[in-house]
């Protein structure tokens, strides 16, 4: 196809169908080819020429700058006058080429009735409009960390300020004032009590109403006071300061409202307390007792156990190396002819895994020898549902 041409007829020596030549290209009905329309123009009925309304954006039709006589006898000649509207300005279609419409204007610039025109705002000034008794433009709005001052123009905010964009300059407005600042009657900011993070200005005098973390609210003078030690969180009701959590591996004393140590079995229990421990929390060879939320140690040699409360007992789960369960939940050594066996079951006499340097003899049933060690009874393991890769994890 030809330059600018979406879709042509290959039979007919590649001229351009109709409708398919580019944006800002017509068809040329006598060559069948596409040309383009005037500058400055989106769509043309025909080269060289601007259909009403088509104009880019800052550019007017102007099928008037010519002289009446000449439009009326020449129309292809004026139809693609295209004049740009005054600077700054966006649109001009009723006030004509060189000029700007009213509210038409540019961002940061404001229209001049007196003249169609567009003036530009004070400087860091975000929007501002035209006094045609002074001849100025006044600011309405600056930049947020700016306000308005008597002389319409930008200033900066008071102290610790955000915006002041409403209130003005040397002021703040509501809500912008720094962290441990409040907005006073004056519309300035007022620094809250030490360590406070939020206040509020009552009284010729700043009140707290949210302390940082460590620190806790007087309820007496609305202060700021320190938590105790290992305290993250509190409060002070009736000149007594009461700690609401601890930290990490401490707990809160019921009597008096203060952080200690969780007992060396656990270690959590900033839930449950001091003296108790959370669910879940103990160490290993200890079971949690649910009643008493408290640690139980397990039977000697084991590493995993569970609080029986009828029995008032803990059950051994599993035991360390060269131990095993016993029918009672107690840990008793591979001895005997598990003697030198890292891994036994006592229920039934057997060695699941030799200790290193040894191998299970099948004809005296015991682990001997000065060989690596051997995994015993493959048949045994796979009876009671027990992988290597379990057993050698049991012993890591």
């Amino acid at each position: 196809c030809g330059d600018n041409c979406f879709n042509c007829d290959v039979n007919g020596a590649g001229q351009c169908n109709v409708d398919e030549c580019h944006d800002k290209y017509t068809l040329d009905t006598a060559t069948n080819t596409c040309e383009a329309c005037a500058s400055h123009c989106l769509d043309c009925s025909q080269p060289n020429q601007c259909d009403p309304d088509k104009c880019l954006l800052g550019y007017v039709f102007d099928a008037y700058s010519c002289s009446r006589d000449v439009y009326k006898r020449v129309l292809t000649i004026c139809d693609d006058c295209l004049v740009a509207c005054a600077q700054n300005c966006n649109v001009c279609n009723y006030n004509g080429a060189g000029l700007c419409d009213e509210g038409q204007c540019s961002r940061r610039y404001a229209y001049d009735p007196n003249n169609s025109s567009c003036v530009a705002c004070p400087d860091d000034c975000e929007d501002c409009s035209y006094n045609t008794t002074r001849s100025t433009t006044e600011c309405t709005q600056c930049y947020s960390s700016l306000g308005v001052n008597n002389g319409q123009t930008c200033s900066g905010c008071c102290k610790d300020c955000h915006s002041c964009i409403y209130n003005g300059a040397g002021k703040c407005d509501r809500g912008e004032c720094h962290v441990g600042y409040t907005l006073g009657p004056d519309d300035t900011c007022k620094e809250c009590p030490p360590n406070c993070i939020e206040c509020d200005y009552n009284n010729d005098k700043t009140e707290c109403t949210k302390c940082y973390g460590i620190f806790g609210l007087k309820d007496d003078d609305k202060t700021c006071g320190a938590c105790p030690g290992h305290c993250v969180s509190c409060e002070h009701v009736n000149n007594r300061t009461e700690c609401t959590h601890c930290e990490d591996h401490y707990g809160i004393k019921q009597e008096d409202k203060t952080c200690e140590a969780c007992d060396h079995s656990c270690k959590s229990c900033t839930t449950s307390g001091a003296g108790k421990c959370d669910p879940g929390k103990c160490h290993d060879s200890y079971a949690l007792d649910d009643d008493s939320e408290t640690c139980k140690q397990c039977p000697d040699h084991c590493v995993r156990c569970t609080y029986n409360s009828t029995a008032n007992r803990t059950e051994c789960s599993q035991c360390v190396t060269k131990y095993t369960v016993t029918a009672n939940q107690t840990c008793e050594a591979c001895s005997g002819p598990l003697e030198n066996c890292d891994v036994c079951s006592f229920g039934e006499r057997v060695c699941v895994l030799c200790s290193l340097t040894y191998t299970w003899n099948d004809t005296m049933q015991k682990c001997n020898g000065e060989t690596a060690s051997l995994l015993h009874g493959g048949s045994w393991l796979t009876a009671h549902g027990i992988t290597v890769a379990a057993v050698i994890l049991l012993i890591m």
